[in-house]
């Protein structure tokens, strides 16, 4: 059976893939959902919200490690220069 919502978020709360202070916020956000009666829409909404923020780390440290790997390569070849 697929999860829910609700629980979805909380297995992706329980993971370290946000900072903590993100984490913190969504956090306060279930927990308010919670006391608001659980409403599905809202659960749905913040599952969206955390979905986009582990989205845009993710393009973030893929940016990263793409601009680690150019500079490697561009020391690479002035390396192979400066040895001719």
């Amino acid at each position: 059976m697929a999860k829910s919502s609700k629980e979805l978020v909380n297995d992706l709360l329980k993971q370290n893939k946000l900072a903590d202070d993100v984490k913190a916020k969504f956090e306060a956000s279930a927990k308010a959902i919670a006391a608001g009666g659980n409403n599905l829409d809202q659960w749905e909404k913040l599952l969206r919200q955390i979905l986009t923020e582990i989205d845009d780390i993710a393009n973030q440290a893929d940016f990263v490690k793409q601009s680690f790997q150019d500079s490697i390569q561009a020391l690479s070849k002035a390396n192979i220069a400066l040895n001719l």
